[in-house]
């Protein structure tokens, strides 16, 4: 054992051993989203872990695409799909330490916290990137209906990507200081 061990309590190293870590650089084999979930890492443990890897300038693994973010785009008629598809693929790219999964019955990214969703309508894509990643970015988004936490795209338009992956970066950007206190 090192001396991520000594910062950890005993559950939290059982959870870490039973998955085959001896050290910080057994992490890296493993998603973030994998770590949080063994019983026995609880926050104090993650957020010593993300430290850790941090220092090491090392990372977590990863994340896998969503069979259910799959099926929920595969639903759209064609237009929408490709729009939503690109959009997926772009945040993807921009967060891929970040899980992908549905909440709030559309596709959602998590890294600690929600980063982002989005959501397809008859007339709109929905960004969802918190009240927080709205405000950064209200002069870019005249011309846009956008509220406290939510921002439309009409679907008959093309769709912003850059400004999509400069408000999911801002957001990743945000949870990440918030974990490491920087």
């Amino acid at each position: 054992m090192n001396d991520m061990f000594d910062l950890i309590a005993a559950p939290a190293k059982r959870a870490l051993v039973s998955i085959g870590v001896q050290d910080i650089r057994d992490i890296c084999g493993h998603t973030r989203y994998e770590i949080e979930m063994l019983h026995g890492i609880g926050k104090n443990a993650l957020l010593q872990i993300d430290r850790l890897l941090a220092s090491a300038e090392l990372d977590y693994k990863d994340e896998a695409d969503s069979p259910e973010v799959d099926s929920y785009i595969e639903g759209y008629e064609e237009l929408v799909k490709e729009k939503l598809y690109e959009i997926r693929r772009m945040i993807r790219s921009t967060i891929p330490k970040a899980k992908e999964k549905m909440a709030y019955g559309m596709p959602s990214y998590y890294y600690h916290e929600n980063i982002v969703h989005f959501a397809a309508f008859k007339q709109h894509i929905g960004l969802y990137p918190t009240p927080n990643g709205v405000e950064g970015f209200e002069t870019e988004l005249r011309g846009y209906t956008w509220s406290k936490g939510a921002i439309q795209f009409p679907v008959k338009d093309t769709v912003p990507m850059d400004l999509i992956k400069r408000i999911t970066e801002y957001r990743m950007e945000e949870v990440k200081r918030s974990i490491l206190k920087i």
